[in-house]
């Protein structure tokens, strides 16, 4: 039977949590920021401009945000999960559950119900529930995409260099076609990709924590 191994690598442990503590902090000073709010001055300016410059790519990001719906994320994190199962990666397969449901549970049951802030789509805006599926799962991937990571053990370098390309692309394109579309404002979708950031960091930490993984200790001189 495989023993449950790290998530993070020892090196990158202090950053994934530089990376977590870092986006709580966005999440809070946008949350303060922006209030029941729909849009801030900023929003205004951004989001219009985004939507000039993106006409052309309409239909294209209008698809994009139908392949990023809560229940496309959902099939997509419980089939990882069942990858991860099957190599028994069993600590890779509990976080493509554990940190993309943190991630929602913060967003829409805390979240959006405290901040109030009404959304153009309808319902509340504040974050953004499309951007924080995607960067919760675009961040699975990479940390088990990171040297050392679970990736990196299993699969050729070439293959990891994709999955990082993709997970950076696809949050990137998801981003674009939110703000593009009028769906959220820049300020909502920055609120759910730090979300994201943040739950996954903490969910994949917490499980290394308690699966006994420790940093290792200096040596006394």
């Amino acid at each position: 039977m495989r023993t449950i191994g790290s998530i993070v690598p020892q090196p990158a442990r202090r950053l994934a949590a530089g990376v977590g503590l870092g986006s709580l902090g966005v999440v809070l000073v946008l949350a303060l920021s922006t209030g029941a709010s729909p849009s801030t001055s900023v929003d205004r300016l951004v989001d219009g401009w985004v939507a000039a410059w993106a006409t052309p790519l309409r239909p294209a990001l209008d698809v994009m945000t139908e392949l990023v719906s809560p229940g496309v994320v959902a099939a997509v994190c419980l089939s990882l999960c069942l990858v991860c199962a099957t190599l028994r990666e069993w600590a890779a397969a509990a976080l493509f559950l554990v940190g993309p449901g943190a991630a929602i549970v913060m967003s829409d049951l805390v979240l959006k119900p405290v901040i109030a802030s009404p959304s153009a789509a309808g319902g509340f805006g504040f974050p953004s529930g499309h951007a924080t599926g995607v960067s919760a799962v675009a961040g699975v991937l990479t940390l088990l995409a990171l040297p050392g990571g679970v990736l990196a053990r299993r699969v050729d370098g070439v293959v990891v260099l994709l999955v990082r390309l993709a997970a950076g692309l696809s949050v990137g394109y998801v981003a674009l076609a939110l703000v593009a579309l009028r769906y959220h404002s820049a300020t909502e979708v920055v609120a759910g990709l730090a979300v994201g950031l943040c739950a996954v960091c903490g969910c994949a930490l917490a499980l290394d924590g308690a699966a006994g993984v420790r940093p290792p200790r200096r040596r006394s001189a």
